[in-house]
């Protein structure tokens, strides 16, 4: 383990292999548990935590924040008579990825418009609408909304011009 430079491991495998689990005890500072065994406490303890893709699988899927780029984060600005009065205090409403944080928001209006500088971000989200059509029941999608704060000496975002 010193040459791997970890100091203790929490190993995760699919399914319940004696062989496995017993041969792991010989290492010091190494903990192998099958995925129906593992729990929050295990997980915070250990500084690596090392999954089969196999135990992925049986478990669901890890839950990762989706890879997104800065310049998939903003989808649309939100064109509304409150959101062009907001616009004379800097502040400006965009529809965001629904799995866009507020750092990323403002990381991404911060790259995407340059001489911008993001004071805050306060975000909304909306749960799809029911719809029917006929006897079938479905939702729309859901919605994020974020409204961004420039700060004093900020430019201006310049697709807001002349609107």
């Amino acid at each position: 383990m010193n040459n791997l430079k970890v100091e203790n491991a929490l190993v995760v495998l699919e399914g319940e292999n004696k062989n496995v689990v017993l041969s792991g005890r010989n290492i010091p500072s190494v903990k192998v548990t099958a995925t129906n065994e593992i729990n929050t406490y295990d997980v915070l303890k250990y500084t690596t935590l090392v999954v089969t893709k196999a135990a992925v699988e049986i478990r669901g899927g890890v839950r990762i924040m989706a890879n997104i780029q800065y310049y998939d984060v903003i989808l649309k600005p939100v064109i509304t008579e409150k959101s062009m009065a907001d616009m004379a205090d800097k502040k400006y409403t965009f529809l965001v990825h629904t799995d866009a944080n507020k750092t990323m928001i403002k990381e991404a209006v911060e790259k995407m418009f340059a001489g911008t500088k993001v004071a805050s971000v306060n975000t909304m989200n909306s749960v799809g609408k029911k719809k029917r059509r006929g006897r079938a029941v479905g939702t729309t999608a859901k919605t994020k909304k974020a409204i961004v704060q420039l700060t004093e000496e900020s430019a201006d975002i310049e697709i807001f011009e002349g609107l």
